[in-house]
């Protein structure tokens, strides 16, 4: 190792600008990707019996509108996201 040079090349700098740009770009996206798992990871979870409050139907007609998939749920089917009522009241309107 002591032995070793180090060798320096010139590059220029048109290059060396688009490479510290194409780095630049690639963080950029990769941290957009992670900011929005973040963001779902936030989303407000509603449990059923507030989801169907929220919606102005009961329970059963929650669960009809589940069963007929115009309702997400979590994956384990215990809580309604927010945005999935949203959707679901936009689209009724």
């Amino acid at each position: 190792m002591e032995n070793e040079k180090i060798e320096f090349v010139q590059v220029p700098l048109k290059a060396f600008e688009y490479k510290m740009e194409s780095i630049v770009l690639r963080t950029l996206r990769k941290y957009d990707r992670i900011r929005e798992v973040e963001k779902k990871a936030e989303e407000t979870l509603l449990p059923k019996n507030k989801a169907a409050k929220t919606l102005g139907v009961c329970y059963n007609t929650l669960a009809r509108l589940i069963k007929e998939g115009l309702i997400q749920t979590t994956l384990d089917g215990k809580k309604i996201p927010q945005s999935s009522i949203d959707i679901y009241l936009n689209q009724s309107k």
